[in-house]
């Protein structure tokens, strides 16, 4: 992965996990994006 490519996911996992307060839904979406 390229730099900005790992940046893109870390900003958008902030995000998701800023929508979600349990963070059960931000769990499995930083599980799913790191492959």
């Amino acid at each position: 992965m390229t730099k900005h490519q790992t940046d893109n996911i870390r900003i958008h996992k902030i995000v998701f996990c800023s929508e979600d307060k349990n963070g059960s839904h931000c769990n499995n979406f930083s599980t799913r994006t790191s492959g």
